[in-house]
């Protein structure tokens, strides 16, 4: 009997993803000029700082303009794997050829990314493609996410090595033999996406745990050599341990927390829950901050909300998309999660055990991502929902198991293509009417960019 979502073609769910995620990542990369993207220039700044060999960037020391200035803690991988197509680039057409081409490289992220959130959920979910492909859609589809890879940041590489973490450890779990290579491939992996953005220490406590306390297989998989996948995986975690003394001997501290929070106090003046307040004529209350500040912003924000200054406007202006679009957003999410609970009441517990860790696994990394998050804008008004988005294979695969679990298993396929169909739409609207619009209005009043 053929199963509902069939087996033929079976790599078309996810070459449409990939041409759809592609398609939208060239609009909004050609749409969006140079610089607008968020904190854009410093990044860029920091590729071009690495390329021109002048070493690793220091947080407070680098004055220059047009250099990495406040994204200089940024741990270096990223701006080091830039430099061959910002070369490359610059060669060829100059500055804007340098732009465009570290822009191609975090699209080709993208791609690689919404790639293994579908591998990684049709791992879990073999015989529904339709899962897989909706879980690729929520990766590339999300105007939020289609923006995101198409500007220079570390953000869309971040993803991708999450994601591959996530994928090598759900085949670790679920593997029938697998052996001495993959705790060593999974912790490489974490030590290398934590030389690319900080917020990989949580892959560091997470993944040995889940290695660790993972279900075993067989008597011989419950043997003393039970600590040996560990002991694999903090060897290739060693990768991290030099740029960890080297912010030890810079700021007096491995992570450089102590002076990134007073880079941004003394320095940029980033507002906090207070001067927020005092800023936007309210009250403050806990209430206030937590729910409507912090939680409005990131609730529209996961969609697609973006922030832009016209030539001559000191103030930025908040671009976003119109209700209608966010209140669809929001009861898309509560329909999915009515159906996790479904999923949960009804298919959880018959889920071997391995699948049930590896799933447990990665949701640790998203509530100890969203804890950090919760951290950081208790000190600063940071809402934006990139943070959380390192774990964008978790919540794909939340947003597509839940979804598919509303209708009967005949209906799946048409159910979850018709919601990928919407994400699409939003994001093409939003690239092409709502961001394409106010750049053409602001180019009119400055007479074209620069």
């Amino acid at each position: 009997m053929t199963p509902p979502d069939g087996r033929r073609n079976a790599h078309l769910p996810l070459l449409v993803i990939l041409f759809g995620t592609l398609l939208l990542g060239l609009l909004y990369l050609f749409t969006v000029p140079p610089g607008y993207g968020p904190d854009e220039p410093s990044h860029f700044g920091y590729v071009r700082h690495v390329a021109e060999g002048r070493g690793f960037p220091v947080l407070g020391r680098d004055t220059d303009p047009q250099g990495p200035a406040y994204e200089s803690h940024q741990p270096p991988l990223y701006y080091v794997l830039s430099v061959p197509v910002y070369v490359i680039g610059r060669a060829a057409a100059g500055e804007r050829g340098a732009w465009m081409a570290v822009r191609f490289f975090s699209l080709l992220c993208g791609l690689v990314t919404v790639a293994l959130v579908y591998l990684l959920v049709l791992r879990l979910f073999p015989g529904e493609p339709s899962v897989a492909a909706a879980a690729g859609a929520f990766a590339g589809w999300l105007p939020s996410q289609a923006a995101l890879f198409a500007v220079v940041s570390n953000d869309p590489l971040t993803e991708l090595g999450f994601t591959l973490a996530f994928y090598l450890l759900v085949r670790y779990l679920l593997a029938e033999r697998p052996g001495n290579r993959l705790p060593l491939w999974i912790g490489l992996v974490a030590g290398l996406i934590f030389l690319i953005k900080s917020s990989a220490l949580i892959l560091l406590a997470v993944l040995p745990l889940a290695l660790l306390l993972s279900p075993r297989r067989t008597e011989a998989d419950a043997s003393p050599n039970r600590f040996r996948p560990v002991l694999l995986f903090g060897l290739g975690a060693l990768v991290c341990v030099p740029w960890l003394f080297r912010n030890q001997a810079v700021y007096g501290d491995p992570l450089g927390w102590r002076a990134f929070v007073e880079y941004f106090q003394n320095v940029m003046k980033s507002p906090t829950p207070h001067t927020l307040a005092e800023q936007m004529r309210v009250a403050y209350t806990p209430a206030w901050y937590w729910l409507e500040a912090v939680g409005g912003w990131a609730y529209r924000d996961s969609l697609g909300m973006w922030l832009f200054s016209r030539p001559g406007q000191p103030v930025p202006l908040r671009v976003t998309l119109p209700p209608l679009m966010y209140t669809l957003w929001g009861g898309l999410w509560i329909a999915a999660l009515m159906g996790m609970i479904r999923f949960g009441l009804t298919e959880w517990r018959e889920k071997p055990p391995a699948w049930r860790w590896g799933v447990a696994g990665m949701g640790l990394a998203f509530l100890l991502l969203l804890a950090a998050y919760l951290r950081l804008n208790a000190v600063f008004f940071w809402a934006h929902s990139r943070y959380l988005f390192p774990a964008v294979a978790f919540l794909a695969l939340a947003w597509a198991a839940g979804l598919s679990r509303l209708a009967p298993p005949r209906y799946r396929p048409a159910l979850l293509w018709g919601v990928n169909g919407v994400l699409f739409f939003i994001a093409l609207f939003a690239g092409y009417a709502i961001l394409g619009g106010y750049f053409e209005a602001a180019a009119t009043l400055s007479h074209g960019y620069g």
